[in-house]
């Protein structure tokens, strides 16, 4: 099944979470969706830092995982 994973970062503009990166790709369920999302958020301090993401299933919206529930005044936009 085909999942989109949107990665998030809050800021003081966008406090729900500023998607920063997506990724597609075909998983056997929602729960291996996931597992690729957490692998896949970076670790504190790391360029690939971010907050949380959102999980959709062929489109429709399954869940949102927050990491970090605080806003960020330091975003620089530099996430890939």
């Amino acid at each position: 099944m085909q999942f989109e994973t949107e990665f998030f970062v809050r800021t003081n503009l966008s406090p729900e979470g500023k998607t920063v990166h997506r990724h597609v790709g075909d998983f056997a369920d929602a729960d291996a969706a996931t597992n690729y999302a957490l692998e896949h958020t970076g670790r504190k301090g790391s360029a690939t830092e971010v907050d949380g993401f959102r999980l959709y299933a062929n489109g429709v919206f399954k869940k949102s995982v927050s990491i970090r529930s605080g806003v960020r005044d330091d975003y620089s936009g530099n996430l890939t």
